[in-house]
C-alpha cells in the first residue's frame, strides 16, 4: 500500500502547497535578521511580528501612540519592530534622527553630479 493511496494525491498536493507557503511566509533574510539582532526590541511572533503588542496594549485606536512610547522607555531611543516579515527600526529621539539626517546629507554630497549629461 502506497502513502498516496491512503490520503490521495490531491490531499498530498494541498498539504505540500500549505507547507511551502508557511515556509515562505516565516522565512526571513538571514543577513537582515543577523543585523537586526543587535538592535533591541520586543520578541516577535512568526507571520504576525509585533502587531499583537499594539492590539493588546492599546485599548482603542486613539491610544495607539502610547505603545511606541512604552517601547522607547523599555528598549531605548533606537529599537526594532516587525510588522509581519518586514522589519522597522524606530528612532525615537531627536538626537538619533539628527545623526541619521547628517549621515544622509554627507552621503549625498559625496556623489559626483558634474559628470551627468543634462
Amino acid at each position: 500500500m502506497n502513502a498516496f493511496d491512503v490520503i490521495g494525491v490531491s490531499t498530498a498536493l494541498w498539504i505540500s502547497i500549505i507547507c511551502t507557503l508557511i515556509f515562505i511566509l516565516t522565512r526571513r533574510d538571514r543577513r537582515i535578521s543577523k543585523f537586526l539582532s543587535h538592535i533591541p526590541g520586543p520578541p516577535d511572533i512568526p507571520l504576525v511580528g509585533n502587531i499583537l503588542i499594539f492590539l493588546t496594549q492599546a485599548t482603542n485606536a486613539s491610544q495607539a501612540y502610547t505603545v511606541p512610547i512604552r517601547l522607547w522607555k523599555t528598549y531605548g531611543p533606537v529599537f526594532r519592530l516587525w510588522a509581519g516579515n518586514k522589519p522597522y527600526v524606530i528612532f525615537a529621539g531627536a538626537k538619533q534622527c539628527e545623526v541619521i539626517n547628517q549621515g544622509l546629507i554627507l552621503k549625498l554630497f559625496k556623489f559626483d553630479f558634474s559628470s551627468r549629461v543634462v
